[in-house]
């Protein structure tokens, strides 16, 4: 149970989604989500002016959306994202990685993430690695990282369950990539959502370790 990670995930996303803006080149800025859908509200945190209208369940001015508070932030995050998958029952850093790619892709398409990670055999999970991930499990399990999933790498995980953990962790960011490349705007803001994942992948990363020195 790792509910007391919510602050610290909250905090990763909040620092990519920023603060106000409300570009008029931007559809999410607008009430319904189109250019010229409505008011041009804007966004805050990463809050866009529908999910806040429903929230707070009346029309909306501009001063409502500049104004946001973090509290309501997170209140609408927990309620409209953890909660959707999950969060409080995730281990440490797989609540990162399904929480924060819900705000990017939306509950549902998190929550397919988390169950193609969770059972796909830890073998099969290697086997499907690419090479820079798996340097990455190697190097925690202090073998020659070459980015091939061989039979000493294999011995070596079966003995480490915090090694299966970073793993899993590695191949759910890893379905999460695929995701992002398949979608139209890659081409234009994939290095941005790339980047994202990277940074949540390795925080993730940092709070599973520190859930299991601690534990």
């Amino acid at each position: 149970m790792t509910a007391a990670n919510f602050p610290a995930c909250l905090d990763f996303t909040l620092r990519w989604e920023g603060g106000f803006q409300n570009d008029p080149n931007d559809a999410g800025n607008y009430l319904y989500g189109t250019i010229g859908g409505g008011p041009l509200i804007g966004t805050n945190m990463g809050i866009t002016p529908h999910t806040l209208m429903l929230h707070v369940g009346r029309p909306l001015l501009v001063t409502d959306m500049r104004n946001l508070s973090r509290e309501t932030a997170a209140e609408i995050y927990r309620t409209r994202y953890w909660d959707q998958v999950y969060g409080d029952s995730l281990d440490a850093g797989v609540d990162l990685m399904g929480f924060d790619h819900a705000v990017m892709a939306g509950p549902d398409t998190s929550l397919a993430a988390i169950a193609a990670a969770q059972t796909t055999h830890v073998d099969a999970q290697a086997k499907r690695l690419g090479a820079e991930r798996m340097k990455s499990v190697q190097m925690r399990l202090s073998v020659v990282a070459d980015g091939i999933f061989g039979p000493v790498t294999q011995a070596a995980l079966a003995q480490r369950p915090v090694a299966q953990k970073a793993l899993h962790i590695l191949y759910l960011g890893q379905i999460q990539e695929q995701y992002y490349q398949r979608l139209d705007g890659f081409t234009r803001f994939g290095v941005g959502w790339l980047n994202r994942l990277k940074a949540r992948t390795e925080t993730a990363l940092n709070l599973m370790d520190d859930a299991n020195v601690s534990a």
